[in-house]
């Protein structure tokens, strides 16, 4: 075998093993990957949690005055309606959050089916539609339909 033979042959081998480092690597950079982007959304649905569960306190403050909140917002106390305040925003940021989440699939659409049953029956107080009213300006347009559509619904049934 002569010297170009021989060197023509070590460039084969060489491409040979370079593309079997190229698919190894990209084999590699797929896993990668898919372990951050299931790490990514844990730490998102993590965050979801928390922030849920903080709203839950807000709902233990107005557990007193939970009634009239709901169906006779006329009568609250300004401290009431403020605590009522924060407990809608509460509310509605967590399902804002859901709703991100399912539309980045971060979450399945069962579990944002079930969110959106909890803005439903949010949506068919009184008081918080009063809030939805008052706080709507702060929602991004694609959740604020969402709610809307769910108001609709809701007079409908009616």
């Amino acid at each position: 075998m002569d010297h170009q033979t021989f060197a023509q042959l070590l460039g084969n081998y060489g491409e040979f093993v370079g593309a079997i480092a190229v698919v190894a690597t990209l084999a590699y950079l797929a896993v990668q990957i898919r372990q951050n982007t299931l790490s990514n959304r844990a730490a998102a649905y993590q965050s979801w949690v928390e922030n849920s569960n903080t709203t839950n306190v807000f709902a233990r403050e107005i557990f007193p005055f939970r009634e009239r909140a709901y169906y006779e917002t006329d009568s609250l106390t300004s401290e009431e309606k403020a605590k009522l305040d924060f407990y809608f925003v509460g509310v509605m940021n967590t399902l804002e959050a859901a709703y991100f989440m399912q539309l980045q699939q971060t979450i399945d659409s069962e579990y944002w089916k079930a969110k959106l049953r909890t803005l439903q029956m949010a949506m068919a107080w009184p008081g918080f539609r009063l809030c939805w009213d008052e706080y709507r300006q702060m929602y991004d347009t694609r959740f604020a339909t969402v709610v809307e559509e769910t108001i609709k619904r809701i007079e409908e049934e009616q």
